[in-house]
């Protein structure tokens, strides 16, 4: 039996300047008790502090397991996806992600998701709990769902949580089979530009939300770390906070006019607010061709005609 026979999933893990966290993720990895294989495939991109060495120095301890890639220059700044460089190499039946920043505290975890795609194959993805922690403030916040349930692409659209009924799901908590991005890109997938759309996570989900069941479990199997400062997160540098929002939303508004919900009350809504966010980036930013016209058009027609009737 060769190594790819032998491995069932292949944890991809990003990381870029994670020097005082990226070993409470590894450990996370580490401490996973499974009845089969898996891989640790660890992508730094070009970190500028201490990451790449503290790597290193589990490469050397754990040889065959972690297999890392040590960029020189750093492929997201250049529109490249660090994680899709992961799944390309990875060789496990299924995928399981955690940027090098947050970490997972269930040592069952792997074996919990494993089991559940293993017995019910019409199921694609499985997601879990986690708690939120706080790092300027040493403070965490417990997870917020507590029943099993299917999500569905009606649901994950709402990305920010703004309706009811709309669910974030947490990408260190994500795992999925691997099969699935073939079957995505060839009967949805689309090369969005990174310079106008959020690429990374969400856009998988949706994908995986219209070609796929997903199972969300109540299990806390991960911290998820909010830092003072990081892409989803600033206090000081706020353009680039609406840099990344603009971004997130003119994906969120492809997606609602290429397989919109059929809840059409929500999709004015949903339309609206995410327009204002890719606008307030084009005043932010100058790029006024940084959304296409549809968007406003389309929002304001609906809008329109709401006030019409």
């Amino acid at each position: 039996m060769n190594e790819k026979e032998q491995i069932l999933v292949s944890i991809s893990c990003v990381t870029y300047n994670h020097e005082a966290y990226i070993r409470d993720c590894i450990d996370g990895f580490l401490m996973q008790k499974t009845n089969f294989k898996f891989e640790i495939l660890i992508h730094d991109d070009a970190s500028t502090d201490g990451t790449a060495g503290i790597i290193r120095e589990y490469e050397r301890k754990y040889p065959g397991l972690i297999k890392p890639i040590y960029q020189v220059e750093n492929q997201y700044s250049q529109g490249i996806n660090p994680g899709r460089i992961n799944s390309d190499r990875a060789i496990g039946k299924y995928i399981a992600y955690c940027e090098g920043d947050d970490y997972w505290t269930d040592p069952l975890k792997l074996q919990k998701q494993a089991d559940f795609l293993e017995n019910n194959p019409e199921y694609g993805l499985v997601c879990t709990n986690v708690r939120d922690y706080y790092q300027e403030t040493n403070v965490f916040k417990e997870a917020k769902y507590t029943e099993s349930k299917d999500i569905i692409y009606e649901e994950l659209i709402d990305w920010d949580r703004h309706f009811s009924g709309s669910f974030k799901m947490n990408a260190l908590t994500v795992c999925y089979r691997k099969e699935l991005l073939n079957v995505i890109k060839s009967a949805l997938y689309v090369e969005l530009d990174p310079s106008k759309y959020f690429t990374g996570d969400c856009n998988l989900y949706f994908n995986m939300a219209l070609v796929s069941k997903i199972r969300f479990i109540p299990d806390v199997t991960g911290v998820y770390r909010i830092l003072r400062e990081s892409m989803t997160h600033s206090k000081t540098d706020k353009r680039r906070l609406i840099v990344f929002k603009g971004k997130v939303s003119n994906t969120i508004l492809y997606y609602l006019e290429n397989h919109p919900i059929q809840n059409k009350k929500v999709m004015c809504r949903l339309k609206f607010r995410h327009t204002l966010a890719v606008c307030k980036y084009a005043m932010i930013s100058g790029d006024f061709n940084f959304f296409r016209s549809i968007h406003l058009l389309s929002v304001l027609s609906a809008r329109k005609s709401k006030t019409n009737t």
